[in-house]
């Protein structure tokens, strides 16, 4: 049986869908590293075409885009009020160390 084009989703659906699957992933993964072929492989699109429908779509690269939800997540915990070091809620966000959270932010 052919579907007809009305009922198939068009490419730029199809690319939305896969963008938020990597964006779940981004999201439940964030104090993890996160590599462009990592999240391409969730996407399943090339890394090459994953960043460019990713940035097209997001406005961000997915690196830039991974960054901001790092700080916010940081700033949220500064702001708690609870006594965290700013090299736990550093690691905790998934930067590298104090220094890499200081420069991003």
């Amino acid at each position: 049986m052919r579907t007809s084009a009305k009922s198939r989703p068009s490419t730029t659906d199809r690319y939305l869908e896969r963008v938020n699957l990597a964006i779940d992933h981004i999201n439940g993964h964030l104090s993890q590293p996160l590599r462009l072929t990592d999240l391409a492989e969730v996407a399943e699109l090339s890394p090459f075409h994953f960043h460019r429908i990713f940035q097209m779509l997001a406005g961000s690269t997915p690196q830039e885009y991974v960054k901001r939800l790092r700080l916010e997540r940081a700033m949220s915990l500064i702001c708690t009020g609870k006594r965290l070091s700013l090299t736990r809620i550093a690691l905790q966000c998934g930067f590298g160390s104090s220094s890499d959270f200081s420069r991003s932010f």
